[in-house]
């Protein structure tokens, strides 16, 4: 019995060494290496995650003749968006999953209406691509940052390691046009994107992102992303601060939702034509009058009334002219 015991004690610590061995080796990568395409859709997956939030944005951009500092409030809910400019920059920008809502708040501005490939320099990005693109253009989604639905190739560059973090290093290639993008990607962290780089005719490099999390109350983005495009333009955008699990009602997603004062005209980009104006609730269709104001409507005692007055005032008069006289 005791040798039995023994023996039972020796199964048992090479079973805990070979598990141990097994989780090292899975660890290191020594196991066949994962998917690359699994990884990607592991992105995909943890971008369409995102809860309804509000953050706080900074976009510090900087050229060789210009540097813009701005600040936004940014609202979305899946593709729904909303960014409005903060430190007296006026501008609103709007996206309700079909058109685009643009009103600049300046004197005598119109309120805007165009689609999303209409593309202004104001910023309407759908915020679950952060990190995953350099130009954030308007129609930039999670499934086109990743090159989805495109015929492309596929790799795995290997396991390597960016601010002491093992991720894997894939890489899309679109041999049409010879174009390819490199992510750096954590599995560990809920797949975050370390690092974007695209290239175009094979080492010319066009635009890198780098992504850092640094804000643990809101782990879904990156709270900082360094850009930079064709070694000329530099860009920091920063999420200073984010509130996750909002209840956004619908009626945000329209003017409604917008800060937008009454009376300001309604332009639709698409047509080039004045559709109506803003009157603070609603928005008037052009040639739609105002509500007409009440018709007062005098019954006949109000009718009464009145003729009796008319009558009384002139022998009041008159007697009052009398008793002076008399005087």
């Amino acid at each position: 019995m005791k040798m039995m015991t023994i023996m039972s004690r020796v199964q048992i610590n090479k079973l805990i060494l070979g598990i141990s061995l097994l989780l090292n080796v899975i660890e290191y990568g020594l196991l066949a290496a994962p998917d690359p395409m699994t990884l990607l859709k592991g992105v995909e997956s943890a971008r369409e995650q995102i809860p309804p939030s509000r953050l706080l944005m900074r976009f510090y951009t900087q050229t060789k003749t210009v540097t813009n500092d701005h600040y936004y409030w940014v609202l979305f809910d899946r593709e729904k968006r909303y960014f409005k400019g903060t430190n007296g920059l006026p501008v609103q920008t709007l996206f309700d999953g079909l058109e685009v809502i643009i009103y600049y708040g300046s004197s005598g501005s119109s309120v805007d209406i165009r689609n999303l490939d209409m593309q202004t320099a104001d910023p309407l990005f759908d915020p679950r691509i952060l990190g995953m693109d350099a130009l954030l253009g308007w129609t930039g989604t999670i499934q086109s940052c990743l090159l989805f639905n495109q015929d492309v190739k596929v790799e795995l560059i290997g396991k390597e390691q960016i601010d002491n973090k093992e991720v894997w290093h894939i890489r899309i290639i679109r041999e049409s046009d010879n174009y390819a993008r490199d992510f750096w990607v954590d599995v560990k962290n809920n797949f975050r994107v370390y690092q974007f780089i695209d290239y175009q005719n094979g080492n010319l490099t066009n635009s890198i992102a780098k992504s850092y999390y640094e804000n643990d109350e809101y782990p879904w983005l990156p709270s900082r992303v360094e850009i930079e495009i064709h070694n000329d333009i530099k860009q920091r955008i920063q999420v200073l601060k984010g509130t996750a699990n909002l209840k956004i009602t619908e009626n945000q997603w329209s003017l409604a939702g917008m800060e937008i004062p009454k009376n300001i005209e309604v332009t639709d980009i698409r047509v080039l034509r004045r559709i109506g104006y803003w009157d603070g609730k609603r928005l008037i269709p052009e040639g739609e009058n105002p509500k007409p104001i009440p018709k007062v409507s005098f019954g006949k005692p109000a009718i009464l009334i009145i003729l009796i007055l008319l009558s009384v005032i002139p022998l009041t008069v008159v007697v009052v002219r009398n008793l002076r006289k008399k005087e």
